[in-house]
């Protein structure tokens, strides 16, 4: 099988061979080519190359219930980690409020997970004295954010 193959005319946005002439190895499971080049005679196969991620909408994700899940998911662990700063380390209300902000981190990392599988966005969970939310890394996109009303 020949492996050389030239990217001028990909499938896939943003393939990083495009107008490229490169060669791909084959391995177990692997026809050796760019998902862009897939034959024709595997429709399901060519059809999977094109949805690469799924378009992501912020104000209708928020509005799903699992967008909802997720806000209230991070506000939880806000206030979990509020929480944990009113008692003194190893007290049992700290180990209690601490535990309970241990589950809702883990909760996290499974929503961050699927937001980068299914949307390629890498999001973090970021908190200050002024605000908490979920953002890129470089804060130049949030999904939310949401200002502390101080007291």
């Amino acid at each position: 099988m020949n492996n050389n193959y030239e990217c001028r005319d990909c499938v896939r946005q943003g393939c990083i061979y495009r107008n490229a002439f490169r060669r791909l190895p084959v391995i177990e499971d692997s026809s050796g080519l760019c998902l862009g080049h897939i034959d024709a005679q595997q429709p399901e196969l060519e059809a999977n190359a094109r949805i690469e991620k799924l378009i992501f909408n912020k104000e209708k994700f928020l509005g799903t219930d699992f967008g909802k899940a997720l806000k209230k998911c991070v506000t939880d662990f806000d206030a979990a980690l509020t929480a944990c700063g009113k008692y003194y380390v190893g007290s049992d209300e700290y180990r209690l409020e601490q535990k309970n902000a241990d589950v809702l981190f883990a909760q996290w990392q499974v929503y961050q997970a699927a937001m980068q599988q299914f949307y390629g966005l890498w999001l973090y969970f970021t908190r200050t004295d002024k605000y908490f939310g979920v953002c890129t890394e470089d804060e130049t996109f949030w999904l939310f954010r949401t200002e502390r009303v101080i007291t």
